[in-house]
């Protein structure tokens, strides 16, 4: 990858108001200087980092979540993963991610980090795990998690392809770096 640009080219942030706040997310409205002298204001989505996880048991079956997604609007099965809290490391909010959410334990590897889009400050870290088993029942926590099913590789490859799911990403990522894409 190239070097990033020289600083006559990028821009200079100018000001920042917190326009919301809730659930972990928010909004900023951010001013910018603009190399050529031009004022620009974007709106800036904010939230804590995430994380999503790849998860595959011993007989290679995939571990997904069912959970209604308001943005979506519906019910989609999912990979696991949510908010890293405050003093956690990526691999261990993906251990208790995937612990909490399906109730399995397995061998946690980061294999990528992306930001969540183009108007986004939030990182996501994708991770893969392998020779997950059942450990637990999953936590009560969780309100949004409807159940957990295991599906195979194709599934996900077809649900990924149709655009049946959040972290799509991840998703592929994930079976790139298991080398099952």
């Amino acid at each position: 990858m190239d070097a990033p640009p020289p600083a006559s080219e990028r821009w200079v942030e100018t000001s920042r108001e917190p326009v919301f706040r809730a659930f972990g997310r928010g909004l900023d409205q951010v001013g910018y200087l603009l190399p050529d002298g031009t004022e620009a204001t974007f709106y800036i989505s904010v939230a804590r980092p995430t994380v999503s996880i790849v998860a595959l048991t011993r007989e290679q079956r995939v571990i997904m979540v069912e959970q209604y997604r308001p943005g979506p609007g519906d019910l989609l099965r999912e990979l696991p993963g949510g908010f890293i809290d405050e003093n956690e490391t990526p691999s261990t909010a993906a251990e208790r991610e995937l612990l909490e959410e399906t109730g399995y334990r397995g061998t946690v590897e980061l294999h990528a980090t992306c930001y969540l889009d183009a108007y986004s400050s939030a990182r996501k870290y994708c991770f893969t795990a392998t020779d997950c088993v059942l450990a637990s029942a999953p936590s009560d926590l969780d309100p949004e998690v409807t159940r957990v099913v295991l599906v195979t590789i194709d599934d996900l490859r077809r649900a990924l392809r149709e655009g049946r799911m959040t972290d799509v990403d991840s998703g592929l990522l994930g079976l790139q770096h298991l080398g099952l894409l």
